[in-house]
């Protein structure tokens, strides 16, 4: 019989009470014959290292801390085994914190079939509530067949085959395998379950003529399926055109090998979620899933990179962790469709600010029955989302009541339908002009909806195969009652400027934003600018473009001219962002890439000039009043996902960018005033009012849609290109865009 299982929730590493606590229940759990595993959310580890305190990395699979603990030997020992302990994300949750706590691990483990509060509690009666909530999972491959695949060692041979289970039915993509390796020269093993000289010619025919030169070596190995198949490679391949044996997915993920897999509507269940497979996009082509050959090239080429030993870690553990499909809440049909909003939205980044905005527009029209799904893992605790907007938190859940509409956001986005969603719509950003395969299929043809928020993603999206009528342009909205030309000021800006015209950058410190041609531009002689001074509020910085800053560049111009340049690190809340906007005179964001440009639209909406790039996302509501667009040359980029198509930025001219800047400084008077007489009409017809009405509208066609519209839809993927708009009235994705901007 398999050992019960648990998990603990709480700080492991310190002297406190709660913490000491945690490692009581741990050491008499495990004495037991318990499985337990720790989540670190909320190691902190000791604040003040003292002489006996040592640094520890640990992680969990969903997060890396490296923090400072005394704890003797034999504790940590535990400690470290248990934040590597898998168990199935259906055990039961003890969660050593107060109520916030037990809300935030609850939203963090979705199927947990219990979160139990644990402090207070003596421990035999903490495992007795955990014993009686503990159920064995549903599994998609039983447990005991994945143990010998879990035995093996994680592969760090970059110069063992590559494994691919093969077979003589095209669906299982053996064609594509060899073809991909062919194009990488990488040695492919093909495991057959008994000889087949036919299929053996016939694959070294195909070798031959994708591979002249003879460079790509193929080995056949014979046999059953097994532990010992995968122990010599380094990586495995599956690039499927139909369903996949739930259980030769499963153990391969469990073998320690990353897994380069097509992922769309019969795979998704199991490799859904972040980071542990390499996930192979496509496209539905009459009936039959067809992998993008690129996809596969590019999944097998990062299986044999030094991250890859990370991913298969991370899928071993997703292979004994993941639950069933969740059940979905059973509920009253009432009134009113019910919504549900799914994003990261306990963390500083555009997918969470969109989705809290929204949410709150929705809840003051009070018009749908609103849900909100977080992504995990949590960046932040409950009591943020309370201090920021408190009356979301009721809205939080960990299992909503199947929804009439479910739309995702954030990255990767779902790929997996949700359980009992009558509709299923993804948010789509992206900025380099073509989409990325491993978007595909749920982007272009599974998913029933595609939100874009402007008219240069729904150009990409649409280019990429998705038909028209299924994409719903929803720009993103301002605040207009904070986000306006009259309010206070920073004094902290004003105080720096000292009278002279403060040019201001918000956004992520990043190549695609134009950071550095803003920066270039400050080193230019104080006449070529006007004696102008630089403001710049990062934003970003912890979480989407972590690793990917141009912070140093930033410091070393800081450094150089510290009374030209001011950054302001600090958080800011919308109202203090807004007094930043109404301190300066002029917003620069000369971008190559960008989905939207909110900051453009927040300074719009507070009447200060813009000087933008010309063609791109911000043209939407750039059109004067104030705004000045610097000339931009398409560039074809390489990026690191390859794409449907080649991706591009717009590159701006930097003499244009010097001209535009000396242009705006001369005439600040006349662009300050028409800027601030373009605000009023710029609050009017971007609000998150117009943005929740949209989804709603979304929201009300899919509860009224007949059963048969419903299904034409992307329940049956191959032809969901082919359907109509549910009830005919959102047959074009501009009509509702302007419907919903015209209304507050």
């Amino acid at each position: 019989m398999a050992a019960p299982e648990l998990r603990l929730w709480g700080e492991p590493l310190t002297a406190a009470e709660h913490a000491v606590a945690l490692r009581e229940v741990l050491a008499v759990a495990s004495r037991l014959g318990w499985s337990c595993a720790l989540s670190l959310a909320a190691a902190r580890g000791d604040a003040a290292p003292s002489p006996r305190a040592r640094p520890l990395t640990l992680t969990d699979g969903a997060r890396e801390r490296t923090v400072f603990t005394a704890l003797a030997e034999a504790e940590l020992a535990a400690v470290v085994a248990a934040a590597t302990q898998p168990v199935a994300a259906t055990a039961p949750l003890l969660v050593f914190g107060d109520a916030d706590d037990c809300r935030r691990a609850g939203l963090e483990f979705p199927a947990a079939e219990a979160v139990l509060p644990a402090l207070g509690i003596a421990v035999d009666a903490l495992l007795a509530q955990a014993s009686a909530a503990h159920r064995r999972p549903a599994e998609v491959s039983d447990r005991a067949r994945l143990l010998p695949f879990v035995a093996l060692p994680i592969a760090r041979d970059p110069a063992a085959p590559v494994l691919h289970p093969g077979s003589a039915d095209p669906a299982r993509g053996t064609d594509l395998a060899v073809r991909a390796a062919a194009a990488l020269g990488v040695h492919l093993a093909v495991q057959l379950p008994r000889s087949d000289a036919r299929l053996e010619a016939w694959l070294r025919g195909l070798l031959a003529r994708e591979d002249p030169g003879g460079r790509t070596r193929l080995t056949m190995v014979y046999g059953p399926w097994g532990a010992e198949r995968v122990r010599q490679a380094a990586a495995i391949v599956l690039p499927v055109r139909e369903a996949l044996d739930p259980d030769l997915l499963a153990t391969s993920l469990a073998s320690g090998r990353p897994v380069a897999v097509s992922r769309f509507a019969a795979t998704a269940a199991v490799v859904e979620g972040p980071g542990h497979c390499l996930p192979i996009g496509g496209r539905w082509v009459r009936g039959r899933f067809e992998p993008s050959r690129s996809g596969i090239v590019d999944a097998l080429r990062r299986s044999l990179d030094a991250g890859a030993a990370a991913v298969a870690a991370r899928a071993r553990r997703h292979a004994l962790e993941r639950p069933a499909r969740p059940r979905p809440v059973a509920s009253q049909v009432g009134p009113r469709p019910v919504l549900v909003l799914e994003a990261p939205m306990f963390e500083l980044s555009s997918s969470a600010h969109l989705t809290l905005q929204t949410a709150r527009a929705l809840l003051r029209r009070g018009r749908v029955d609103l849900h909100l799904v977080p992504s995990a893992p949590l960046h932040r605790d409950v009591s943020w989302l309370r201090s920021v907007a408190p009356e979301l938190e009721p809205c939080l859940t960990r299992r909503p009541p199947p929804a009439d509409l479910w739309l995702a956001s954030g990255w990767p986005p779902r790929a997996d339908r949700p359980v009992g969603a009558r509709q299923f719509g993804l948010r789509v950003d992206w900025e380099y002009g073509a989409l990325p395969t491993e978007l595909t299929p749920a982007v272009t043809q599974e998913a029933d909806w595609v939100v874009v928020h402007s008219a240069a993603v729904h150009r990409l999206v649409r280019a990429a195969g998705r038909p028209a009528a299924r994409i719903l342009t929803v720009p993103h909205g301002v605040d207009g009652v904070v986000f306006g030309d009259t309010g206070p000021a920073s004094r902290r800006v004003l105080d720096f400027a000292r009278g002279r015209p403060a040019m201001l950058f918000v956004g992520g410190l990043i190549w695609r934003k134009g950071i550095d041609l803003v920066l270039r531009q400050v080193l230019q002689p104080p006449d070529a600018r006007a004696n102008a001074c630089l403001v710049v509020k990062p934003l970003g910085g912890q979480h989407s473009y972590a690793g990917h800053e141009l912070g140093a560049l930033l410091q070393r111009v800081r450094d150089q001219r510290p009374d030209d340049v001011l950054i302001l690190d600090d958080e800011l809340d919308a109202a203090a962002l807004a007094a930043v906007y109404r301190a300066c005179d002029l917003l620069v964001h000369p971008y190559r890439g960008e989905g939207f440009g909110l900051p453009v639209l927040e300074a719009r909406a507070c009447g200060v000039p813009t000087v933008t790039t010309a063609g791109g996302s911000t043209a939407d509501f750039c059109e004067g009043g104030g705004c000045l667009a610097v000339p931009a040359e398409r560039r074809l980029v390489s990026i690191a996902e390859p794409c449907v198509s080649r991706p591009f930025v717009l590159e701006p001219d930097p003499a244009g960018l010097a001209e535009a800047l000396r242009d705006a400084l001369r005439r600040l008077p006349d662009l300050r005033q028409a800027a601030r007489a373009a605000a009023p009409g710029v609050r009017a017809q971007y609000s998150w009012a117009a943005a929740a009405k949209a989804l709603e509208r979304l929201a009300f066609e899919a509860r009224y849609t007949s059963r048969n519209e419903v299904e034409c839809g992307a329940h049956s993927a191959p032809s969901a290109s082919s359907c109509a708009s549910p009830g005919g009235s959102l047959s074009r994705s501009t009509s509702l865009a302007v419907a919903s901007r015209s209304t507050r």
